[in-house]
């Protein structure tokens, strides 16, 4: 039985409103998931998500849920579309319940959107129907035709029920982070058993435009044109010029990746800056406004706080150039704020053979005749650490590497947060907006070809998740900037610094993660109570099991009794989480262990903070331990350990996590004991006793040794000498394979 159909054919320049009320009927068998956990929750006003057919794509807001009478409920959702005509049409919303924690179809409703843009579909529901339910599950999906059998794409997701009479459940829903703990962005893991794909921009058309911002960072290889540097030559030209000369600039189309020349004025020189615009672009005014706002506060915001700027024309000046960057942007999506080119302070082709910045004028500083120069001011701020990073590489470390995008880009948001004094809430409603990172996308790999957007938002939060974790304020960036290491090393080391020794990388990666989703207030499953951060919403994966890149995750809902796929891929970890606990299901690390010998009862080494160490021999238990704050261990043992024996070191967590074992083979530092030696006469041509089995023997007279020879299994030996005269002292003494020498045994040569 099909339901009544709405059809919403109005003028698609206005607001619509579209109503169905609720048919019960059979359910339509289309790919339907009956686990309440695979609904993530909506609040009011959220996107409830994107759905995608080969013509465009379609979002859905949800609204909220409103009173119509005592009787009835209007379930709102808020409709847009690429397209008017040429789409799948047909939008088919099923409602559910939760029993017995089971969903049950309830019923449906379903509009014809065919004409229409934009419109609200209401959904009037009997209140009945959710009594005493906390939630209302829904599945929306789109299709060509009404009685079509599958959804082309479909979305799932819950929303509260404000005239539920009871509490929620106790119950907490469960969490797998499933994370690829792995510092190889390049590589791919298996999840295990239970594809994952990046899409491209999601556009959400409430989204502030300057979500959509993008940097641009134009290859340059440093060691490929080390020799070419500029640093010792003086640019006389760039002394002498003075406002209102006009020069030609290279620049660079970043949609064919040609370059090219525009002739532009100088129409501001401050302190530090010299403002160029092409084609009266912006203002002089407006110039003005723009470096006088670098030299008094850009500037000294970028520098104390990441790094210095070269100078390699020595004109001590920062050019920064304004003009339309031909990126591509047609009305909406990504665009290019501006950009630096490290090729520009060596001597390469179409390099401007200065410091400078590439300052877009339309969509960044806006798309009408006015211009507003102030919306520039943070992507200078971004730019110029773009600029002291390449000097600190580049020219002070003498790197021949680049530092990595998600780590440079992460430290340009770094730089215009410390300017604007603000958290950049578009990078966090992008992050909300996307489905990439729902999907996967990985914090480390760079994604040029797809959702960029992702890797930009990712990259800032992850910055500021490490500021609030180490807890050292901005002070944090300068030291990671500062680290001679490029990439993910430098933020390991001060997480191991300030947060926990043991603390690899990888894990805090998977930490992060664990932050996005619970935004807990302390610990490391959050950003320390920031506001701004608890806008960040679930991102739920409910696909199939696929391959993560390193550095990538993805958050699944569970049921009780989930269980660890064993077929997953080696650096792939599983943590299991809810909204108040984290259940921790990765090993620690294996622990260090400090050299053990035969003379020792302590065993030192560092492992997991907070972690128990036991000491095995075998299966028998010689010890525990428990880490300190820094890491470190000490373990006491009832009895020393015989040389050559393996013990097996292990640490376990407090979930119970237990480590892989470092095994520690006991050194011998016990000397043997002193040889026993036969009595030895004029005559003799030999020196016999026992000693310690495959000990080798020595035999002195005075100062020089006269023979020497192995001992055997059971510790007989017989070194052959030339006789000694009577009365002669000579001395017998054994070292084992350790290199431990034993006592001498002193005898006289009788007649």
């Amino acid at each position: 039985m099909l339901p009544i159909t709405v059809h919403g054919k109005e003028n698609s320049e206005r607001s619509n409103t579209i109503v169905s009320s609720l048919i019960s009927a059979k359910v339509l068998m289309k790919e339907q998931s009956l686990n309440p956990g695979d609904y993530p929750l909506k609040n009011n006003g959220q996107a409830a998500g994107t759905l995608k057919d080969s013509k465009g794509s379609h979002y859905i807001q949800f609204q909220k849920v409103a009173s119509i009478d005592a009787n009835k409920m209007d379930v709102q959702l808020n409709y847009q579309s690429d397209q008017l005509y040429d789409k799948d049409s047909y939008v088919t919303i099923e409602f559910y319940n939760n029993i017995n924690n089971t969903l049950q179809f309830l019923g449906f409703t379903q509009f014809d959107t065919y004409g229409t843009d934009n419109g609200q579909m209401s959904n009037v529901i009997d209140k009945s129907l959710y009594k005493n339910q906390p939630y209302i599950y829904i599945r929306l999906g789109i299709t060509p035709n009404p009685d079509d059998e599958f959804y082309t794409d479909f979305i799932m997701f819950k929303v509260a029920n404000p005239f539920n009479t009871t509490p929620p459940p106790t119950s907490t829903q469960k969490y797998a982070i499933i994370s690829n703990e792995s510092v190889t962005a390049s590589k791919t893991e298996y999840t295990g058993s239970f594809s994952i794909n990046n899409e491209k921009y999601s556009i959400e058309k409430n989204l502030n435009p300057g979500a959509y911002q993008l940097d641009y960072l134009k290859p340059f290889d440093i060691e490929k044109n080390q020799n070419k540097q500029l640093s010792k030559q003086i640019n006389k030209q760039s002394l002498a010029n003075k406002i209102g000369d006009n020069k030609n600039f290279w620049v660079t189309n970043l949609v064919t990746n040609a370059p090219y020349q525009i002739n532009a004025k100088l129409t501001y020189s401050g302190t530090k800056a010299n403002v160029w615009v092409y084609n009266n672009f912006i203002t002089p005014q407006d110039a003005i406004k723009l470096g006088t706002e670098f030299d008094k506060k850009i500037y000294s915001s970028v520098t104390q706080n990441f790094s210095k700027e070269s100078d390699v024309n020595k004109d001590g000046k920062i050019n920064i150039l304004c003009f339309d960057i031909q990126d591509g942007f047609n009305g909406s999506g990504g665009y290019v704020g501006g950009y630096f080119w490290g090729g520009d302070l060596f001597n390469v082709v179409n390099s401007n053979q200065s410091e400078i910045f590439y300052m877009d004028t339309y969509p960044a500083m806006g798309t009408g005749t006015t211009k507003n120069v102030a919306s520039a001011y943070s992507v200078l701020a971004h730019e110029f650490q773009h600029m002291v990073n390449f000097n600190q590489t580049a020219f002070i470390e003498k790197s021949t590497t680049n530092t990595d995008p998600w780590l440079n880009e992460g430290l340009s948001m770094a730089a215009e947060q410390i300017y604007t004094g603000k958290v950049l809430t578009n990078r966090i409603d992008y992050y909300n907006a996307t489905g990439s990172t729902a999907n996967g996308h990985s914090l480390l790999y760079w994604d040029d070809a797809g959702d960029t957007l992702a890797n930009y938002s990712l990259s800032y939060l992850f910055s500021q998740y490490v500021k609030v974790q180490v807890n050292k304020g901005n002070g944090v960036f300068k030291e990671i900037l500062l680290n001679k290491n490029n990439d993910y090393r430098a933020v390991e080391s001060v997480v191991k610094k300030y947060i926990n020794p043991s603390l690899n990388f990888g894990k805090f990666m998977t930490n992060f993660r664990g932050a996005l989703l619970l935004k807990q207030s302390t610990g490391a499953y959050g950003f320390k109570g920031v506001p701004e951060f608890n806008k960040l919403q679930p991102k739920l994966y409910t696909g199939a099991p696929g391959n993560l890149s390193g550095g990538g995750a993805i958050v699944k809902p569970i049921n009780p009794g989930f269980a660890i796929p064993a077929n997953k891929g080696p650096h792939i970890t599983y943590r299991i989480v809810d909204e108040k606990t984290v259940l921790d299901q990765t090993s620690p690390t294996k622990p260090t262990v400090n050299s053990v010998s035969d003379k020792d009862k302590i065993i030192t080494g560092k492992a997991e903070v907070g972690s128990t160490v036991t000491v095995k021999l075998g299966s028998k238990v010689l010890g525990y331990g428990t880490t300190a704050a820094n890491g470190r261990f000490t373990v006491r043992l009832k009895a020393t350990q015989k040389a050559k024996s393996i013990l097996a070191v292990t640490a376990t967590d407090k979930a119970k996590n237990v480590s892989p074992a470092s095994l520690v083979v006991v050194k011998d530092k016990t000397a043997p004991s002193t040889p026993k030696v036969n009595s030895v006469t004029k005559r003799s041509t030999y020196v016999t006793g026992k000693a310690e089995p495959s000990s080798k023997v020595y035999v002195k007279a005075g100062s020089k040794i006269i023979g020497s020879a192995t001992t055997d299994k059971k510790g007989n030996f017989k070194v052959k000498i030339k006789p000694q005269s009577v009365g002669k002292i000579i001395y017998v003494y054994a070292k084992d394979a350790a290199g431990n020498t034993s006592k001498s045994a002193k005898l006289t040569v009788k007649k």
